[in-house]
């Protein structure tokens, strides 16, 4: 941890991004439209090794290898300033931190994906066409494309399992796209860079993973970017910034370049890794490439035009792996969330319900508890006036995390800097300690500014009890493949279990067999029900379309 704050503060030290790579790489003929596979056989190519982790990326240890003036590379290379697009085809895979077994269980491949990209550079407008197949946690099938022109953006298609129509972009939505994609395309960068030498600064050389390189740096819309360079190959291997999460405060987001090949002068890398906090979690395998093609008038025409939002589109640069994992999953959070809808199940039983995720709320004697912290602060926020309004005199005292799942707890600093003690079963409590500890620096939250002593109790797999205002409430442990420490609670007087990711509520049509994976984790659910010699008639859930009850669950698995 101490090396990872070492160089995000070195990182964020710099106003500018370096780019040491714009002296590599020649030009091609200008105007002349060049196709290849890139990191075939057909064009010159060689394998760079990818950087192994962010916390020995970049340290400070300065070296004398450089050859020559890295200004020398700059001022000979301004082809990429003469390269006015491209298109290009890539495959690959996308997993999403913090959706595994446990928190530090290997990641899972939710998405697998075909992407087309056409960039025109000159007037920094791009077209994203997805085929994107989502594996986990609902399976589905999305081809649509994302459209940006003039930081506007609009969404062909569809993108997401609630059936979203196509609609304009949100800044948040636009500036996420625009960094990652970025990112994944250093020419994109180069070509921003050439074009803006005051951006540019030449750093001291230093090591990566104990190999020589350049250091430039490119101040880049919110934060800056950082090439390394590799001294002997004069290959990029890696491009880097830092963003905040809601969970895990600074992090470094990393490309990794590999597999490069020369096209007209020009050199493209034929894979790319995205590291995110040091965990990969974004691999793609670029398999066709088009120079300066000649874009129809239509490539980049928004059906309707966006709302231009400065400030929106810098959270939602420094948020970009937030919004696009929720993408990824086909459940875009391409903005502020909030809750949009409260049932009251029973007296001091308040159901509080957002468009995907949704949270509950239990009167205490003295306070108000609430079951999963979803999404985010914003919608945290949501929470805490809903439940004010709803209970006078009380707020939300404690906090239950079902589960470490991030989209179930995404909101938990905000509780927590409201004084809200934390619950969560004891395979996690380390987990959340660390979530709580981080530092949230670049994009200060509740917590950051005003620190405040956080109480967090282990559930222990035995279950725990605890008497609320009108109904005892029951936290049993489920057994199940989706999560380690899946808390349920149960409501004995209402005959009534809350679960999260489980069973989803009228979110499947009835009397048809839930799909895979549903269908294995309603089954573990409704086991643990009988195994726990529970009586329920209602069940509610963190996600799903409203209030279900067990014999629907039982259709739904076939019993």
């Amino acid at each position: 941890m101490a090396k990872q704050n070492e160089h995000l503060g070195r990182i964020g030290s710099h106003m500018s991004i370096t780019f040491v790579a714009l002296a590599l790489f020649g030009c091609g003929d200008d105007g002349e439209v060049t196709s290849a596979s890139v990191g075939d056989d057909t064009a010159t190519s060689s394998d760079t090794s990818t950087a192994s982790s962010e916390t020995e990326a970049g340290s400070d240890t300065e070296t004398e290898t450089g050859t020559g003036d890295p200004y020398d590379f700059f001022v000979a290379n301004q082809s990429y300033a003469d390269l006015h697009g491209f298109t290009l085809v890539a495959t690959g895979t996308r997993n999403s931190p913090g959706q595994g077994m446990s928190a530090d269980a290997p990641l899972l491949d939710f998405t697998s994906f075909e992407v087309t990209l056409a960039y025109d550079l000159d007037a920094d407008a791009l077209r994203v066409d997805w085929e994107r197949q989502v594996h986990e946690p609902i399976v589905g099938a999305y081809t649509f494309s994302e459209v940006i022109a003039d930081r506007q953006g609009y969404i062909e298609g569809v993108d997401n399992l609630s059936f979203l129509p196509p609609r304009s972009m949100t800044a948040q939505r636009v500036a996420a796209v625009r960094k990652q994609q970025g990112l994944l395309h250093p020419a994109v960068l180069l070509h921003r860079a050439v074009n803006d030498p005051s951006a540019v600064t030449v750093l001291p050389d230093t090591e990566l993973d104990g190999v020589p390189v350049h250091l430039v740096e490119f101040a880049d819309d919110a934060e800056p970017v950082l090439l390394f360079v590799d001294v002997d190959s004069g290959e990029l291997v890696r491009a880097e910034t830092t963003e905040t999460d809601h969970l895990l405060g600074d992090v470094v987001l990393a490309a990794n370049y590999s597999d490069w090949s020369e096209v007209e002068g020009l050199a493209f890398p034929g894979r790319v890794e995205l590291t995110f906090d040091g965990r990969t979690i974004h691999t793609q395998t670029h398999t066709q490439l088009e120079l300066d093609p000649n874009f129809s008038a239509d490539t980049f025409a928004l059906a309707e035009p966006g709302v231009e939002d400065p400030a929106a589109h810098q959270s939602g640069d420094l948020l970009s792996q937030w919004h696009i994992r929720f993408g990824h999953l086909g459940i875009p959070v391409d903005g502020p969330t909030q809750v949009i809808m409260e049932v009251e199940v029973a007296p001091g039983v308040l159901y509080l319900l957002g468009p995907t995720h949704h949270s509950l709320a239990l009167e205490l004697e003295d306070g108000v508890m609430l079951i999963d912290p979803v999404i985010d602060p914003n919608f945290a926020d949501s929470i805490l006036a809903r439940v004010e309004a709803h209970f006078p005199d009380k707020t939300v005292t404690q906090v239950l995390c079902t589960h470490h799942h991030f989209d179930h707890i995404g909101g938990v600093r905000e509780f927590a800097a409201a004084g809200a003690e934390l619950l969560i079963a004891e395979d996690h409590l380390e987990f959340l300690e660390q979530i709580i500890e981080r530092p949230h620096e670049l994009v200060p939250d509740s917590l950051e500014q005003a620190p405040v002593p956080v109480t967090l109790t282990p559930v222990p797999a035995s279950g725990m009890t605890i008497e609320g205002a009108t109904v005892t409430i029951e936290l049993y442990t489920i057994p199940n493949s989706h999560s380690e420490g899946m808390l349920a609670v149960y409501l004995p007087e209402l005959q009534l279990v809350f679960q999260s990711d489980l069973y989803s509520p009228k979110l499947f049509p009835p009397n048809v067999m839930l799909p895979e994976p549903q269908l294995t984790w309603s089954t573990e659910f409704h086991t643990a029900l009988l195994d726990l010699g529970l009586e329920v008639q209602t069940i509610i859930g963190g996600h799903g379309l409203g209030v279900g009850s067990l014999a629907e669950l039982v259709d739904h698995i076939g019993l």
